[in-house]
């Protein structure tokens, strides 16, 4: 089946599959969202705008440590996820695999993407947002370590609906959790915050994984090193969430 199609031909093909995508989850979006915490408007100056930037990373750093340690945990384990998710043709080509078996893969990752999303959206109502995330991280620490065994366009797709089978629910299960854990009279500045740390994330991992191949390790080597990550993460928002813990007890 990989070498029915040509190279460009599944290039459009993925493109339109993505767009439709996006379409199709968008629009009911659209449709049904009202937002119910918001900041007006108001007259601002770059030197104020800092000034509170810098309060909120302060008011974070002494005070919310809760939101503290699950920053540091998201950016930890969000940085192996985006490493993967940005280097997964590059993984494939490093191994010899073919390009358009590869794409075909890629693309059927996102059905199971979108069952995977549905999975955890149904375990979201039996169990805390937490735990899931928690076992969101094992399965990618899972991933990365079978990432050992990658030889042919078979463990690829493994590896590929492995992290299909997480990757929505990690990124909404994060900002819905975070979302729980700060104030909402200043969640603009909150989320700003946090997707500096989303979008900043995947740098980190990229590194690593050129670092092993410059020192002569494989591939795989260089895949499995990501673990470190995830591990890392687990033990940051196993820390959260007990910071969280405790923070209710007193009240």
């Amino acid at each position: 089946m990989a070498g029915i199609l040509t190279e460009p031909v599944s290039k459009v093909i993925g493109f339109t599959v993505t767009a439709l995508w996006w379409l199709w989850v968008t629009v009911p979006l659209l449709k049904k969202y009202r937002q119910k915490n918001c900041a007006e408007a108001k007259d601002s100056t770059v030197r104020k705008t800092f000034v509170r930037i810098f309060g909120t990373l302060k008011c974070i750093a002494l005070q919310d440590k809760k939101v503290l340690f699950f920053l540091i945990a998201f950016f930890l384990y969000i940085d192996g996820v985006g490493t993967i998710i940005d280097n997964c043709i590059n993984i494939g080509t490093d191994l010899n695999l073919n390009t358009v078996g590869q794409v075909l893969f890629l693309l059927a990752t996102q059905v199971v993407a979108f069952g995977g999303s549905l999975v955890f959206a149904g375990l979201s109502k039996k169990y805390s947002t937490v735990k899931l995330i928690l076992v969101c991280i094992v399965g990618y620490f899972s991933v990365c370590l079978y990432a050992l065994t990658l030889k042919t366009l078979l463990h690829f797709a493994v590896l590929a609906f492995g992290v299909g089978c997480f990757q929505g629910s990690i990124q909404s299960l994060s900002r819905s959790y975070y979302s729980k854990i700060i104030p909402a009279e200043n969640s603009g500045e909150y989320f700003g915050i946090y997707d500096i740390f989303s979008k900043g994330a995947s740098f980190l991992g990229s590194a690593v994984l050129a670092a092993v191949k410059l020192a002569g390790g494989t591939i795989n080597m260089a895949v499995a090193c990501l673990a470190v990550f995830f591990a890392l993460g687990f033990v940051f928002l196993k820390i959260a969430d007990r910071q969280q813990s405790l923070n209710e007890s007193k009240r």
